[in-house]
């Protein structure tokens, strides 16, 4: 029994004893992402930034540019309003590169690099290949976004005070509540992202050992939803669009909010995630690995 065993082994290319759910683990590709410097730039930049901006908002706030704009006026107003200021700032930029720069690389880098074709081969199938490195990423982005919200809300209290969250029209949310609505702002950005990071995971498949394409053709083809969402002519036609609601979380600053679009947001984003990350499955198990 065991020497058929070792001869089918032996046939298939596995070593005796391997156990191919041990290949390739979670917990190994964080911990060569973390040893990328570009991980880094990244945790440090999301530190960085929220500083920059209160900075600058500090410095103009008896300025009449700063005076004369409502988004100014509110993030000055205390941690929570600049919390929110921020997140919404990197919903249209920092964690829309971030996000594209994680993703857009995963594959692609292994490709230029000549690694693909050995990771890809058995014993770690393609599949499990793709699906350890996207776990990995998701839980790099989870920790970026909560990190970019904790150093905004802690510069924000530095720098404003803890004030009320207020929103741009009605009552505003006051005490320890204002830490649990930020928390779920903070959730629904994390599942809105889901999407762009399926998408910069199918591109860093299609294109082969250039990442670049990956990354700039997630940001565009994102920032193109954008635009396109803002087109009135295109009536009924913008509710498909995974932007759509990109920034329903901005209601639950308020202290009585309808969480419908909220959740129209995450069912989209979950939607167009699944379906990016199944072709994402798709193209890797097909796609011709020459390096």
């Amino acid at each position: 029994m065991n020497d058929k065993t070792d001869e089918t082994n032996r046939l298939s290319g596995a070593a005796i004893g391997f156990d191919p759910r041990h290949a390739l683990r979670v917990r190994t590709e964080l911990r060569r992402q973390f040893q990328r410097r570009g991980t880094w730039v990244i945790l440090l930049l999301l530190l960085v930034i929220p500083i920059a901006l209160a900075a600058v908002l500090q410095a103009g706030r008896n300025d009449f540019v700063i005076e004369g704009d409502v988004i100014g006026l509110l993030a000055t107003t205390g941690a929570g309003n600049f919390t929110v200021v921020t997140l919404y700032s990197g919903c249209q930029l920092f964690l829309i590169v971030v996000v594209a720069y994680l993703f857009g690389d995963a594959l692609a880098r292994e490709s230029a690099w000549g690694y693909l074709r050995v990771l890809a081969t058995v014993p770690v199938g393609r599949t499990r290949l793709l699906l350890v490195k996207a776990t990995a990423l998701a839980v790099i982005v989870v920790v970026a976004v909560v990190i970019y919200a904790v150093s905004s809300y802690l510069v924000g209290w530095a720098f404003f005070g803890a004030g009320t969250l207020l929103p741009v029209a009605g009552p505003g949310v006051t005490g320890v509540a204002v830490i649990g609505r930020v928390a779920l702002m903070v959730g629904f950005i994390v599942v809105y992202l889901s999407w762009i990071a399926a998408l910069a995971l199918l591109l860093s498949v299609l294109a082969a050992d250039n990442a670049a394409v990956a990354v700039t053709g997630t940001v565009t083809i994102t920032v193109g939803f954008h635009v396109l969402g803002g087109l009135g002519a295109l009536g009924n036609l913008r509710g498909i669009f995974p932007t759509r609601h990109y920034a329903a979380w901005i209601d639950a600053s308020r202290a009585v909010f309808d969480p419908t679009p909220m959740m129209w947001g995450i069912f989209l984003s979950l939607l167009y995630a699944t379906l990016l990350l199944t072709a994402a499955l798709v193209a890797i198990n097909v796609r011709d690995i020459r390096r």
